[in-house]
């Protein structure tokens, strides 16, 4: 039973869905909800940084300006956090940190059952257009599942479950099989494996459709050779309405190359969804 959910909140509509989606959730199992925003006072500084002697003073100003800014953007997306958790009955926790985004928001997930978070995220709160690496810094590290949603409030009938036998994609389903009560349970999923070994990719899927089956999943396997990255993105697009899940990184244990493709090109494009296990 998962019973505290962790949420990233930053100024996008993506964190706008992913709140609508937790609250969801919240009120079935009487979850605790957890708004965690980021003032990242350090960067801040970072960016007005370098400048010549003459003009220390103006940017000292413009430090403390948008400091200030990215403070009061923090406590309105918590007053909007608090004010929706309590309109809906919701037990909530609250917090502004100070730091990096990514790391205070999996510092808080170590006694949490799920992080939800925009697949886009624009954690700068002192520029709200600019889109940041928050998500993928939190996929590397995160103790806890990860839901990337996309701006659409619900989540996909399907599910692509991209499975390679490694130890991480293993996790993520048997992660996502243990809390699908608290999600939209799809009752298709479509198993992946990409390999030019038809016989032992498929004994693979055989494995995990059995597993599957238990929780009353219609399976299908799917065996496809090629690179990881755009089978996966490619296969995703043909159902056209997926949730993709997927281990942290395969068999090779190469997560700067995992995050190099797979995961980069899921989160660029920002179409699908993601549930990742680290």
């Amino acid at each position: 039973m998962s019973k505290k959910i962790v949420i990233g909140l930053d100024p996008s509509e993506h964190t706008k869905t992913a709140l609508q989606i937790a609250v969801r959730r919240a009120k079935e199992l009487g979850s605790v909800l957890v708004g965690v925003t980021v003032v990242n006072t350090e960067d801040i500084k970072e960016s007005v940084g370098g400048a010549p002697a003459g003009a220390i003073h103006y940017a000292e100003k413009a430090v403390e300006k948008n400091i200030t800014l990215a403070q009061k953007r923090a406590q309105e997306l918590i007053a909007n956090f608090e004010k929706v958790c309590e309109e809906n009955n919701i037990k909530y926790e609250s917090f502004i940190k100070e730091g990096d985004p990514a790391g205070e928001i999996i510092e808080e997930a170590r006694t949490a059952d799920l992080i939800i978070i925009g697949i886009k995220t624009h954690f700068h709160l002192e520029h709200p257009d600019v889109e940041g690496d928050t998500l993928k810094d939190l996929l590397k590290e995160s103790v806890a599942p990860v839901m990337a949603v996309t701006e659409k409030p619900s989540l996909p009938t399907k599910l692509l479950i991209a499975y390679d036998g490694s130890t991480q994609s293993a996790k993520a389903m048997r992660e996502y099989v243990h809390i699908s009560h608290m999600l939209p349970f799809a009752q298709e999923a479509y198993l992946l494996n990409v390999t030019d070994n038809i016989e032992e990719g498929m004994n693979l899927l055989k494995k995990a459709e059995s597993y599957l089956q238990l929780y009353g999943l219609k399976t299908e396997k799917i065996i496809k050779s090629g690179e990881p990255a755009e089978v996966i993105f490619n296969t995703a697009k043909e159902l056209g309405d997926a949730l993709i899940i997927m281990g942290a990184y395969g068999h090779s244990g190469l997560k700067e190359l995992f995050f190099g493709s797979t995961a980069e090109k899921i989160i660029k494009d920002g179409s699908f969804p993601i549930f990742v296990y680290h």
